[in-house]
């Protein structure tokens, strides 16, 4: 009979040891999870800082902003150096086309004298990070859109 008893004794203790490798193992598989979980939360978060420059020469920048009008009922937007508006009407509802008065040169070129003096320095900063995305935005708006969509599906860059 005492025989039996070392002979569950050893079953026992085999179980346990069992036990314990299985719940290693789980622990490990649940780690091994979470830390995947971690690898693609900051992959995303990775894609939500970083930093977008539009490039952008700046005589299409000051045609883009100085040739700006809007319609004065429905507020569509035309460029008289991109649109047909020779009629100087909209073409959605048929009334004038007006311009705004912060779409003057002047107001540009102070925008762009803060732009070259404030914001340009920050370039290296980030490209230094590797956190800076260039997109070139002297295409039209559908291309610098597809630019933009392209950079924001990219995780591993």
């Amino acid at each position: 009979y005492l025989g039996n008893y070392d002979y569950y004794i050893e079953k026992k203790k085999q179980v346990q040891e069992m036990s314990i490798v299985e719940e290693v193992e789980e622990k490990t598989k649940t780690q091994l999870k979470e830390e995947k979980r971690k690898e693609r939360e900051q992959r995303e978060a990775e894609k939500k800082n970083r930093v977008k420059r539009q490039n952008i020469e700046k005589e299409i920048a000051e045609k883009r902003i100085t040739g700006r009008l809007m319609c004065s009922n429905c507020n569509e937007i035309y460029n008289k150096y991109f649109d047909d508006v020779s009629d100087n009407k909209c073409k959605v509802c048929g009334f004038n086309l007006i311009k705004r008065n912060d779409d003057k040169i002047e107001t540009y070129e102070a925008r762009y004298d803060t732009f070259v003096n404030k914001t340009l320095p920050l370039v290296d900063y980030y490209k230094n990070k590797n956190m800076l995305y260039t997109i070139f935005n002297n295409e039209t708006i559908d291309k610098t859109y597809n630019q933009i969509d392209v950079l924001m599906e990219k995780g591993d860059e």
